[in-house]
């Protein structure tokens, strides 16, 4: 089949390709494409390297931070490793796998609060609807997280007691490591 031989069907084409002035479905008037003969080159090259600049120092910018999340959450991995066999005297499989969902979001680029967004509705040890699934291991990532993350200064039981004092599954955990 030739492309000529191809029927448009389109009631605006079909104003365009005929060059009427008025749309034939709802009357209005056709704007015909003009192209714009007051660009010249110089200032399209201009504006299209500076898109690409801007664009280069955007994506510079946002990329900078990922190193820096990756340390951040790396260390508390590591640190949560620690607390967990001086706590439990064991390392688990659990343990080692602590927050490495978060780890691979941001290695293959997915923006901070997507990773954390994703990380904290699936993760077993995060707070949600005010149930815990693995309250063992919230109480060892609130512990640990004082130790490596300046931002975060509770201790497990000064979390516990500021943000879900109601939870008995935490406190037990909180018991049975004397924190």
């Amino acid at each position: 089949m030739e492309i000529s031989s191809i029927q448009i069907h389109n009631p605006k084409f079909e104003a365009y390709r005929f060059g009427l002035t008025k749309n034939i479905v709802s009357k209005e008037p056709v704007q015909k494409f003009v192209p714009n003969k007051e660009i010249n080159n110089s200032s399209l090259k201009d504006r299209i390297i500076n898109s690409v600049n801007q664009f280069g120092n955007n994506l510079k910018s946002y990329f900078l931070g990922y190193p820096k999340r990756i340390k951040y959450t790396w260390v508390h991995k590591k640190a949560y490793l620690k607390v967990e066999k001086e706590l439990t005297g064991k390392n688990t499989l659990r343990g080692y796998l602590h927050d490495l969902d978060k780890l691979i979001m941001y290695i293959i680029g997915v923006p901070k609060e997507t990773a954390h967004n994703i990380h904290v509705a699936t993760a077993p040890h995060h707070i949600q609807n005010n149930h815990i699934k693995y309250a063992k291991g919230a109480v060892i990532d609130w512990e640990s997280a004082h130790y490596t993350k300046p931002d975060k200064p509770l201790t497990a039981r000064e979390y516990y007691e500021k943000f879900c004092p109601k939870m008995s599954e935490i406190e037990e955990y909180l018991n049975k490591f004397n924190l």
